[in-house]
């Protein structure tokens, strides 16, 4: 190899990492998996960046609604089919506090938090917790504080 050729090469190699450190450097989203064990999903709480996807998996008499009022402001909601597995994108920070419409009644509930929770974070405080919701809400608020 010419020694002219090796300088051109050696010049590549520092632009080359200059632009993988870049934060104009594209970030791959993941997909994080949330499973139905028994009347509990698992985890209950789920920490992911925005852009990540959420899958349930496990769904056989179960759904995935979100709950009104306890979704960033931003955020549409979702209501899953019962008994189909189910996957969302999440691009908008906060708490997100998610139920299975049929157990609902029994606490199966379970939260994602994207990002940085303080966008809802007020809305989750002021929630009633006494409801067979109110175990999940609760440790989402603590969850989201100890971030």
């Amino acid at each position: 190899m010419n020694v002219l050729k090796m300088k051109k090469q050696n010049k590549i190699y520092p632009y080359f990492f200059l632009i993988l450190l870049s934060p104009f450097a594209v970030l791959q989203a993941k997909t994080v998996t949330v499973t139905v064990q028994g009347i509990s999903f698992e985890p209950m709480i789920t920490h992911i960046q925005p852009g990540d996807t959420v899958q349930w998996l496990n769904m056989n008499v179960h759904s995935t609604t979100s709950v009104d009022n306890l979704i960033p402001d931003k955020e549409e909601g979702w209501d899953s089919p019962i008994g189909h597995n189910y996957e969302k994108a999440f691009t908008h920070e906060g708490i997100y506090l998610y139920k299975c419409k049929p157990h609902a009644n029994l606490g199966m509930a379970g939260v994602i938090i994207v990002g940085n929770p303080s966008s809802n974070l007020e809305a989750f405080r002021a929630a009633d917790k006494q409801g067979p919701l109110g175990n999940v809400i609760k440790k989402a608020i603590s969850y989201a504080e100890n971030l």
